[in-house]
């Protein structure tokens, strides 16, 4: 009976520790998806303030910016240049929004799916397209950053 007694004791003690595993899993991802989040919203606050130099520091050394119709732009220079030019349209208004956003288990990838509306004034008056993308992020140094960053329209060419 002892051994009986001591064997369900170890199962106990196994269930809760899985258990327990589970609960620090789920607390994490949801304090990553919190840290994504700040990132996403510390994205839209700098392209309101036209700050291309700090839009490509939040990707990383190697992250890809891939904008329809241009090339694929990489490292976070190159990517600023980009975001400049994006930035310079006239009375540009962005603004995206995250529909699913998945955590590794390992926690240091993520991907963020998710829609966006942007506007700007063109030569025969306000043009305005809404679409899709998808961010790959990469936790480099403690620190969520953009490993890819891929949009596209949802309306017709």
């Amino acid at each position: 009976m002892i051994y009986h007694r001591g064997v369900a004791a170890w199962l106990v003690v196994a269930l809760v520790a899985v258990f327990l595993a589970g609960c620090t899993t789920m607390a994490n991802q949801a304090s990553e998806t919190e840290k994504i989040a700040a990132v996403n919203k510390k994205w839209l606050g700098l392209v309101a303030r036209k700050d291309a130099a700090a839009i490509g520091n939040l990707y990383t050394s190697d992250g890809a910016f891939m904008m329809a119709n241009a090339p694929i732009v990489t490292g976070p220079k190159a990517i600023a240049e980009a975001w400049d030019g994006l930035l310079k349209l006239p009375a540009l208004s962005l603004n995206f929004r995250t529909t699913q956003l998945v955590i590794a288990k390992s926690g240091d990838l993520a991907s963020d799916r998710g829609t966006y509306d942007l506007a700007f004034d063109g030569e025969k008056g306000r043009v305005r397209d809404v679409g899709k993308y998808v961010v790959v992020w990469k936790k480099v140094d403690g620190q969520w950053k953009v490993l890819a960053d891929i949009f596209n329209s949802d309306l017709k060419p």
